[in-house]
């Protein structure tokens, strides 16, 4: 395992241990400045990393605002339109139901009665009764 942090950028050789670089700013992430990558260019070191600001987008599409940082400031419970990775994200608008589903295509905004009443944990029995859940478990909630 080589306990490597996601949010770092580091030099590499072929053959070589990875050197460490630079920290990525909080909030910020990794990514390449290639739309994809292959293992051959990642061997060859021709993928360029770079560090990006993590309240920028990372794809192009809808994206819920739950996969932004809280630095962010973006209002919860909502979607926002992606032109790009590392535009910034646009055109914010909550989720009539409070609940934005984040998935592998594009995010949006859940059709599903079973949502969280806020941000915080949830005792079963204050959920709505189309969730089933449990009235004595506490459920976690998040934005």
């Amino acid at each position: 395992m080589c306990n490597l942090k996601t949010s770092s950028l580091y030099d590499c050789t072929k053959g070589q241990d990875p050197i460490f670089k630079s920290d990525c700013k909080e909030p910020g992430r990794c990514t390449s400045t290639q739309v994809s990558i292959s293992a051959d260019a990642v061997f060859k070191a021709t993928a360029d990393d770079r560090c990006i600001d993590g309240c920028t987008c990372g794809d192009k599409g809808k994206a819920c605002t739950s996969t932004f940082p809280p630095e962010c400031k973006l209002p919860p419970a909502s979607i926002v339109d992606c032109s790009g990775s590392g535009t910034q994200p646009t055109n914010p608008q909550r989720c009539e139901t409070g609940a934005c589903v984040v998935s592998n295509g594009e995010d949006r905004c859940s059709n599903d009665k079973c949502t969280c009443p806020g941000t915080i944990p949830v005792c079963g029995f204050n959920l709505p009764k189309e969730c089933n859940a449990k009235p004595n478990t506490i459920y976690h909630c998040p934005n």
